[in-house]
C-alpha cells in the first residue's frame, strides 16, 4: 500500500496503491477470438495486492480502530493506450470489481484538469 487515507466523516479508510502509467492493462493478444482480452499480469497482480492489503488492514488495524469495509483504489496504466475492443473489455472488468476502484493515469489527469477549471474558472 502506498497511501492510507482516513475519512473522519464516515469513520472509514481508503487504501491507495499506485503503479506506473507504463503498466499494461490488458494483454496484447486476444484470449478468445474475436475480441476477448485477458487482464495483464500487472493489472491482476495490482488488484490482488490491493485486496490482500485490505484483508491485512482489516485484521490488524480494524481490531482496535473503527473501520467499515475500507475502499481500495488502484492507479495504473493509461486507458487511451487501449484499442476500441480492449477499452470495452476493460470497462466490463472494471465495472464488475466490487471492492476496488481502478483509475488510470489519463483519467486522473482529466479529472484534475476539470477540477482545476471549476476552482479557477479557467
Amino acid at each position: 500500500m502506498d497511501f492510507l487515507f482516513e475519512n473522519n466523516l464516515s469513520d472509514n479508510f481508503a487504501l491507495l496503491e499506485i503503479k506506473t502509467h507504463r503498466k499494461d492493462l490488458l494483454k496484447a493478444s486476444t484470449y478468445r477470438k474475436p475480441d476477448v482480452y485477458s487482464s495483464s499480469d500487472e493489472l491482476s497482480g495490482g488488484i490482488n495486492q490491493c485486496l490482500d492489503q485490505k484483508g491485512t488492514f482489516i485484521k490488524e488495524f480494524g481490531r482496535e480502530n473503527k473501520s467499515y469495509d475500507p475502499k481500495c483504489i488502484l492507479v495504473i496504466g493509461l486507458k487511451n493506450s487501449l484499442n476500441k475492443n480492449q477499452a470495452k473489455r476493460f470497462e466490463l472488468l472494471r465495472a464488475n470489481q466490487k471492492n476496488l476502484d481502478n483509475v488510470n493515469f489519463d483519467e486522473l489527469l482529466s479529472k484534475l484538469e476539470g477540477l482545476y477549471k471549476v476552482v479557477t474558472g479557467k
